[in-house]
């Protein structure tokens, strides 16, 4: 398979990782509740408790990270500067 090619079939593949990975909601939100609030725009909080800001702290750092790796790694296998793509 040529080079090219290569390249640009993982950058497909890293977006379509990234798209899916957009679905996962941050623990610990009640759908339900956060589907309520875009109707509503008022809270979605299960439980605010310690336990849900560090697991959400960790998460939304996780996701972070996980993005910026994904990006690197789509600047250096495939076209283009990946950060801007993603």
């Amino acid at each position: 398979m040529g080079d090219l090619k290569r390249r640009l079939l993982f950058v497909l593949g890293a977006l379509v990782v990234f798209r899916i990975g957009s679905f996962i909601p941050v623990p610990g939100i009640d759908p339900e509740q956060l589907a309520e609030l875009f109707r509503s725009q008022r809270g979605l909080v299960i439980e605010p408790g310690i336990a849900f800001r560090l697991t959400t702290m960790v998460t939304l750092t996780t996701g972070t990270m996980f993005l910026m790796w994904l990006g690197e790694q789509i600047t250096e296998r495939g076209i283009g500067n990946g950060i801007s793509l993603i």
